[in-house]
């Protein structure tokens, strides 16, 4: 049960004494108007369905949100959105210090598929750049079969799968780097923007910066994966370096 004091001493929309998160103002148009960094740790709580810091009625996984002003996520932990089903415009506008770290050791209880965004199905996102940087830690200490393992997936922006979904003019600088066994090389992928659109999904004007490093054998600038003849992916490109530390995977760029 969250402890709500009287009064909350707000910084960057985080209440210093109880972790709430400051309520975002919801516009005429119907969106949320994201000022801060507890205004958009909000809007994850909100579609993940988590009071734990965050005030709000029902669940909501398609909400319509949009930037107001550069924003810094001062480097704490983000839970992905995930599930997505509304409108973010960034309004070119930048989100700062993201971060997130994720040990995995369990791919069974393990969700697997992370990002800013995880599974996104007719989704709108647009109009921002994202920096800052993601650690991915993959190990099994028990006898298995690597072959039947589930995959690691992170994109930055979206990590899982997507489905009628638009993401056009957002501009990676997320750093991402792997630690893993050998043998669980094989099942990580990291990619940029997306990991894996399907039906009618396209990302377009997209660019990436970020460096992936780490023995990493499964990499993408923009999308990993593209299984469907009507997804389409226009005017993107990869600029930031892609090297793996694995021996026959040097350079992915």
């Amino acid at each position: 049960t969250l402890n709500i004091p009287d009064y909350h001493d707000f910084h960057n929309g985080i209440c210093r004494d109880c972790g709430l998160y400051e309520t975002p103002i919801q516009g005429e148009d119907g969106c949320y108007q994201i000022r801060n960094a507890g205004n958009l740790f909000w809007i994850s709580a909100l579609v993940r369905n988590d009071h734990t810091h965050a005030i709000f009625d029902n669940q909501n996984k398609s909400p319509k949100f949009k930037l107001m002003n550069d924003i810094t996520l001062e480097s704490l932990q983000w839970e992905p959105i995930p599930d997505f089903g509304g409108v973010f415009d960034g309004q070119g506008f930048t989100i700062n210090d993201f971060y997130f770290s994720k040990t995995v050791t369990n791919h069974d209880e393990e969700n697997m598929k992370y990002g800013f965004f995880v599974n996104c199905d007719g989704a709108k996102i647009q109009n921002f750049a994202l920096k800052g940087k993601a650690e991915l830690d993959y190990h099994r200490e028990d006898t298995y079969n690597p072959y039947s393992s589930s995959v690691l997936s992170f994109a930055s922006i979206a990590g899982g799968l997507t489905v009628g979904t638009t993401i056009d003019h957002v501009y990676s600088y997320v750093d991402v780097t792997l630690s893993a066994d050998e043998n669980l090389t094989m099942l990580v992928t990291v990619a940029g923007i997306a990991t894996d659109i399907m039906d009618k999904d396209t990302v377009s004007n997209c660019l990436n910066f970020g460096s992936f490093s780490g023995p990493i054998r499964c990499a993408a600038g923009i999308v990993f994966s593209a299984a469907y003849p009507t997804a389409t992916v226009e005017n993107c490109a990869n600029i930031g370096d892609l090297s793996s530390s694995w021996d026959n995977y040097k350079d992915l760029s």
